[in-house]
């Protein structure tokens, strides 16, 4: 198991394959623009366009609108249809939002057209432009980690599970959030780390939050489990084993929920031997 800090992991070409797979099973890969269920226009790997600018303006970039006086317009426009629409839950390829953000392209064109400036017809992206938009707005999530994380070392799947607590804003940029989770990483508690992901994140969306666990890990090596960690991992159980069996969510339908992430053959290729979710009995298995 390969561990080593978050500054030198983002770098790691297997760690950004796991990442990326993870993400986009996920939030699901939208070539264009709908809104999530807040009413965030969003694109891509659940890139949220209204909130980061920084994704928002790499979405302009790829459409190739001219970041120079002459697209200062269009990007105007876009910045205040994309920033006073909030209607949830508009993932049609038709929705209002896209049509708007397509009139207001097409009414630029020309002018951008005179000027010397080819730009996309519609506000689409094809699936190299969203894994560019992506890449490009891993940056400052990345610092994000870096710095909840505070020089405490972790390896690839770690790394990749705790990323995408940080794009759901449970790890926020100033390195505050999940304290408890924070709290056991610092003191080596692979397992009480574990046991936050799977069953103490704030919210409901208990699948992605199983799968996150899975390729958390409970164990550093399933294959050679060291004492100290054999500890760790039966400390945790007596310690929780009450609210684990009283939450009611080990249930068919988490699992079926988590493994539709995990089952994904563009994300298993990332993680060799994460086909599942194991059940609270499987994975506490000698």
């Amino acid at each position: 198991m390969i561990i080593m800090s978050a500054s030198t992991m983002r770098n790691n070409s297997s760690y950004i394959q796991l990442r990326n797979n993870l993400i986009k099973q996920f939030e699901g890969e939208f070539s264009w623009v709908y809104t999530d269920h807040r009413g965030y226009p969003t694109i891509g790997w659940g890139c949220n366009i209204q909130g980061d600018g920084n994704l928002r303006r790499s979405v302009y970039d790829q459409l190739g609108i001219p970041s120079t006086v002459d697209g200062d317009a269009l990007r105007l426009a876009l910045d205040a249809a994309i920033a006073s629409y909030s209607t949830p839950n508009q993932t049609a390829e038709n929705n209002p939002l896209k049509t708007q953000l397509d009139s207001i392209l097409s009414a630029h064109a020309p002018a951008l057209l005179a000027a010397g400036f080819t730009i996309q017809p519609t506000f689409d992206l094809t699936q190299t432009q969203i894994a560019a938009v992506f890449n490009g707005g891993t940056g400052s999530r990345e610092d994000a980690l870096d710095l909840w994380l505070d020089n405490i070392n972790i390896d690839i799947n770690q790394s990749a599970a705790l990323f995408s607590l940080v794009w759901n804003n449970y790890i926020r940029s100033n390195g505050t959030g999940s304290p408890s989770l924070q709290g056991a990483l610092a003191r080596g508690d692979r397992a009480e780390a574990w046991y936050e992901i799977r069953y103490n994140m704030p919210d409901g969306n208990l699948g992605r939050h199983f799968a996150e666990a899975q390729v958390f890990g409970l164990y550093s090596d399933p294959s050679s489990v060291s004492a100290t960690e054999a500890q760790q991992v039966l400390s945790m159980y007596l310690a929780h084993k009450d609210s684990i069996f009283s939450s009611g969510y080990d249930v068919r339908s988490t699992y079926s929920n988590a493994n539709a992430y995990l089952n994904n053959a563009n994300f298993v290729s990332g993680i060799t031997g994460q086909e599942s979710a194991d059940t609270i009995g499987q994975i506490l298995k000698p």
